[in-house]
């Protein structure tokens, strides 16, 4: 079923200090009333979240748990700010190596484990996640 922004507006989450959306583009604001900024992330606020991590983009799956991942740890941690906290997991993400990605994935059969060792040594080095649209998706309401 849908989400609506109705619906939300009906919810107390006055007690929430953080509401992460998962979804892909769940920070996009509507159409229907182009003059009013109408989307996910408001419709939390205003039924009381302190703050709203959303999504303007549909970002690749592993690069989207990474950042999550970076983000949780950032906040339990360091003690930052959800936006501090979400900033430095994007910088992360934007400035790793891809060694250093599959080393922050959960235990089990990694990507690069199929390589031969000089596309692992290759691997290893670049950075895949320059792109904008690869770490910059996800922003924080406040």
């Amino acid at each position: 079923d849908r989400l609506t922004v109705a619906e939300i507006g009906q919810l107390d989450l006055s007690e929430a200090r953080l509401c992460v959306l998962s979804a892909c583009e769940s920070a996009m604001i509507g159409v229907e009333l182009p003059d009013e900024v109408v989307n996910l992330p408001t419709a939390f606020a205003q039924a009381g979240a302190a703050t709203v991590v959303g999504s303007l983009w549909a970002m690749k799956d592993e690069a989207a748990a990474l950042v999550i991942r970076k983000f949780y740890r950032n906040l339990r941690t360091e003690g930052l700010t959800p936006a501090q906290a979400l900033r430095q997991a994007q910088c992360w993400l934007r400035d790793s190596t891809r060694a250093e990605q599959i080393a922050e994935l959960p235990p089990g059969r990694h990507p690069a484990e199929e390589l031969s060792p000089g596309a692992q040594l290759f691997m290893g080095r670049s950075r895949p996640a320059q792109n904008i649209a690869d770490w910059a998706a996800l922003i924080v309401s406040a």
